[in-house]
């Protein structure tokens, strides 16, 4: 067995936790294993609170979990058990007379927190497990309290029933009454949230009918001015509700899907937070197209800026890699509707920071500014599940300051921890790193360019090799050209390859910071500028995507021509290529992905590795998700991991076998590029060569626009 990097062998624990359905009881006798694990001395007693820490000493069980064994000595009685945590996803199992195999609920609690309520018909001694569900390690809380259920006949029982936790919950969307409203392709209507509205999660909601027919494709967007849109759509065949946040752009939200089967379905509008206002539901066959302007709630439009976030009292400093544990209490100062609590860190510069935001009790949101930042760089869902991380190269010594709290709106409470540790962002950042807009432009300027020199009227033809320099936040290969321009004269600068889908950069001498990808004449790049001043600017043409390679075309004039048509290294009318076609049975054991969306030209943020996954015949994780495409569409798939090594499926109709892709981006990353042989929704499958490997990806559905 190899010594773990913590310097012992962990002690594997030789039996498998029972399911991952919240809540079961088995009927078999008492078989466990943990009735003989030592307790090193733990117990916890009916009405009492312990509060433990899971430590990488811990046993390990065969499914890779950490685990923690307590002993509860109650007569036969009705009682709750919770455990929380703000660092790990709990799971939370109990055994003992009675219990057969054991009772066991994961996230039954708020948040990732569990609990179970039992109805013991015997005394005796009971084993309380600790662990976490995905071998994360960190504090707990255990509280055992008395429950109002029944004993005797119903021993056993874990159903605890509504409480404080999940009464604000209990609301059924596809019961919710849409009082008259209803909505068909085609239709613009209009709608206003009240405060007198029924809410979900704390926000108002109004429920619009729409008739679904089974195979139909169906989009909706959610539009308004005066709150920050959230949709819903629930119905026949959905197992859970389809949401969206931004998917329209702006803060406008996007639902699109194929029906499941005929039926009456719900278009439920509503908000992140608790604005009211009017809105515009418009629902159509396809989507259409998406805003590219920042969102910027409209609760916090005016006077959102860098003085209201230094407003958020600090509590103390941020060692490295030495976490804090803190708690939100409900009282908190707001910025952009969220409350927060603010945290200073100081660095050098060029120091590369991951910051990561950790909580059971709520969807974490961080915030990150100090130096070099005129605007805050921020992140809901970059550590995976619900939990936050940022990834940053600072530019300045100095301190920064870190901001904490929850997702949506209203005082929320509940514990976190937050951690602010140097190292290669790459490691747990998808190979890319945040960096303040003035120094990247200082970054991509003085790019070496190794002696290649452009002329103004001139043109070279140039080869993208393997090992060329990278955007470090976009991960865009790169090649250098230095270009002495004239101040005031406007030049106009192609990039033109059959080879990869081309992109071009500038940066220097008064030009500022631009970018292009595509332009008018399909994937070949042009940018036009005027530079402030006499100079040297740097020309950075490269690609797309990572690890694309090949010859190219680059020209600078002032008086330019017509662009060249093509590119996209695809020929005209011809599918880009498929790396690879796999076995339907690689994907056997992986659900439909229909409660995972994701538009067509967006990219996602996951975690692979999970209770909530799937497992494929090999024993490998695996996610689905769905997108929704039209015949002719030339796609390209892309999945992106700094953690573990990527594979990648994708099937859908007119697909005889899953398209395959192992390391289709030169790297450990996955690319699929096909042609949709039809209409219809497509599933991708998100999942790594080796069994049990796990981490954060990107996912990203690009469409080519010729």
């Amino acid at each position: 067995m190899p010594i773990s990097r913590h310097g012992f062998v962990p002690i594997v624990l030789s039996l498998v936790l029972l399911g991952v359905a919240s809540g079961r009881v088995a009927a078999q006798e008492d078989r466990s294993v943990f009735s003989a694990v030592d307790i090193h001395g733990r117990e916890v007693s009916l009405g009492a609170v312990a509060r433990g820490d899971l430590t990488h000493e811990d046993l390990v069980s065969e499914t890779g979990r950490r685990v923690q064994v307590w002993r509860l000595a109650v007569a036969g009685e009705s009682i709750q058990i919770d455990l929380t945590s703000p660092d790990f996803d709990t799971y939370l199992t109990v055994v003992g007379p009675g219990l057969g195999a054991g009772a066991y609920d994961d996230d039954g609690g708020p948040g990732l927190n569990s609990r179970l309520c039992l109805a013991l018909a015997e005394a005796g001694d009971y084993r309380v497990v600790v662990s976490s569900f995905s071998g994360e390690a960190g504090a707990f809380t255990l509280q055992v309290t008395p429950w109002a259920g029944a004993v005797g006949d119903d021993a056993g029982s874990v159903s605890c029933g509504p409480d404080e936790f999940d009464s604000w919950e209990s609301l059924d969307l596809e019961t919710l009454d849409p009082e008259g409203r209803s909505l068909r392709v085609g239709d613009e209507v209009g709608g206003v949230l009240a405060s007198s509205d029924v809410t979900y999660f704390d926000s108002p909601v109004q429920a619009w009918a729409v008739d679904g027919r089974q195979g139909e494709s169906f989009s909706v967007d959610l539009v308004s001015d005066e709150f920050d849109a959230f949709l819903y759509v629930v119905g026949p065949g959905l197992e859970e509700a389809l949401s969206d946040d931004d998917g329209a752009g702006r803060c406008d939200s996007r639902v699109t899907l194929v029906f499941p089967a005929d039926g009456t379905y719900r278009v439920v509008a509503s908000n992140l937070g608790s604005g009211t206002g009017s809105y515009v539901l418009r629902a159509s066959r396809e989507e259409g197209p998406v805003s590219e302007e920042t969102c910027i709630p409209p609760s916090t439009a005016v006077e959102v800026d860098l003085g209201d976030l230094g407003d958020i009292p600090v509590l103390g400093d941020l060692s490295w890699d030495e976490p804090v544990h803190a708690e939100m209490v409900g009282d908190e100062p707001t910025y952009a509707g969220r409350s927060l609590q603010g945290w200073t860190l100081s660095g050098r510069a060029g120091d590369r920071v991951v910051i990561d935001l950790v909580s059971g009790d709520f969807d974490g949101y961080l915030y990150f500014t100090g130096p070099g930042f005129s605007e805050p760089l921020e992140n809901d869902d970059g550590g995976g599940s619900l939990n936050s991380r940022v990834c940053v190269e600072l530019p300045y010594d100095g301190t920064y300051q870190v901001y904490a709290g929850p997702l949506s709106g209203g005082h929320p409470q509940g514990r976190y921890s937050l951690r602010a540790g140097p190292g290669e962002p790459g490691e747990n950042c998808g190979g890319s790193y945040s960096m303040a807009p003035a120094m990247m432009e200082v970054h991509l300027a003085t790019l070496p360019s190794e002696g290649r020199e452009m002329e103004v009227g001139g043109e070279v033809w140039a080869v993208l090799e393997a090992g060329a320099p990278t955007h470090p936040e976009r991960g865009h290969p790169l090649q250098p050209w230095h270009m002495v321009v004239r101040g005031g004269e406007e030049v106009t600068v192609d990039v033109v390859s059959e080879e990869f889908d081309p992109i071009l950069y500038v940066a220097g001498s008064g030009a500022g910071l631009l970018f292009v990808d595509d332009a008018e004449g399909g994937c070949n790049s042009r940018l036009t500028f005027t530079p402030a001043e006499d100079g040297t600017v740097t020309l950075l043409p490269g690609a797309y995507y990572a690890g694309a390679t090949g010859g190219f075309v680059l020209r600078a004039s002032t008086d330019p021509g017509p662009l060249e048509e093509g590119g996209c290294a695809s020929g005209e009318g011809e599918a880009p290529s498929v790396t690879a076609t796999g076995d339907a049975g690689d994907v056997d054991g992986v659900g439909s992905g229909m409660d995972r969306e994701i538009g067509v030209g967006t990219e996602v943020r996951g975690f692979l590795g999970g209770g909530d996954d799937d497992i494929r015949g090999n024993g490998s994780w695996a996610q689905p998700w769905t997108f929704h495409g039209a015949a002719g569409d030339e796609m390209v798939i892309e999945l992106l991991s700094g953690d573990f090594d990527a594979l990648l499926y994708v099937d859908g109709p007119g697909i005889e076998a899953p398209y395959r892709d192992d390391d289709g981006t030169g790297s450990l990353d996955s690319r699929v590029e096909f042609t949709l042989p039809e209409s219809g929704v497509y599933r991708v499958v998100v999942t790594s060569v080796g069994e049990g490997s796990e981490g954060g990806y990107r996912l990203r559905v690009i469409r080519r626009v010729r």
